[in-house]
């Protein structure tokens, strides 16, 4: 490779993971946890506050989940 040209990415989401919003309800009343980051394949990267497991998640469910 004689020359080898990179480009800069910027990832997009539209999964809110800023301040109390990272925090959501499995559904309307399931168990509460945290949204720590992408995970790529349009997943995130969550925390299940009850029992500390962590765990990727679909973003889309995250999207509707209801925040807490």
């Amino acid at each position: 490779m004689s020359s080898v040209e990179e480009t800069g990415a910027v990832f997009a989401h539209d999964v809110d993971m800023t301040g109390v919003a990272r925090f959501r309800h499995f559904g309307a009343e399931g168990p509460l946890y945290e949204i720590l980051g992408p995970s790529g394949d349009d997943r995130v990267r969550i925390r299940v506050v009850q029992s500390g497991e962590e765990l990727t998640y679909p973003a889309a469910a995250a999207r509707q989940d209801p925040r807490a």
